[in-house]
């Protein structure tokens, strides 16, 4: 099980806010958990990572940080989205983008 979260940059929907929105749990079979905080107050289920950067990642503006494992920075994420800084997997798939790099 790997932990980690959602770091929001803009808050387009004017719910959730900025900064660290939600916790993530990711079971080893790649199954997600995303954790919303009060007032939200809720728990989602996805079947995969990409799942949950494609409905929230308001493309580029929430960027999805893995705790558990070493994460690097790079390049391609701040050119593809105009945003700081992203988190590649151990597999070398950047987390903003899900491109392999």
């Amino acid at each position: 099980m790997k932990r980690g979260y959602l770091e929001r940059y803009e808050d387009i929907s004017g719910v959730s806010g900025t900064g660290r929105v939600a916790e993530l749990a990711i079971s080893s079979d790649g199954r997600v958990a995303v954790f919303w905080p009060a007032p939200l107050d809720s728990v989602a289920s996805y079947s995969d990572i990409e799942k949950v950067k494609k409905i929230h990642g308001h493309n580029g503006r929430t960027a999805i940080v893995i705790l558990d494992e070493e994460a690097e920075s790079h390049e391609h994420c701040v050119d593809c989205h105009d945003v700081g800084k992203y988190c590649v997997d151990h597999d070398n798939i950047c987390l903003a983008c899900m491109e392999h790099i």
